[in-house]
């Protein structure tokens, strides 16, 4: 995981998170988050998620690797 804190947040904001898949692999995929007050970006960050069973990869359901893969080619849903 990989985070930049550009702006801090206090309480009673109304955040946003945003999130869009940037890498889809086999067994893997990378997300780009970026927590949002209003139209300010206040962190960004990039996650890096593996499924794992038994202790080994196992694939990305495909459906949801499908479904990963088109919001990448989009942009992602605001």
């Amino acid at each position: 995981m990989k985070i930049d804190y550009l702006k801090p947040a206090v309480m009673d904001d109304v955040l946003t998170v945003v999130t869009t898949p940037s890498d889809v692999k086999g067994a893997s995929a990378t997300l780009h988050q970026k927590v949002m007050r209003g139209d300010e970006v206040l962190v960004t960050a990039d996650v890096r998620f593996a499924f794992v069973s038994g202790g080994r990869a196992r694939p990305i359901p495909k459906s949801l690797r499908i479904a990963m893969k088109a919001d990448q080619e989009i942009g992602g849903a605001s």
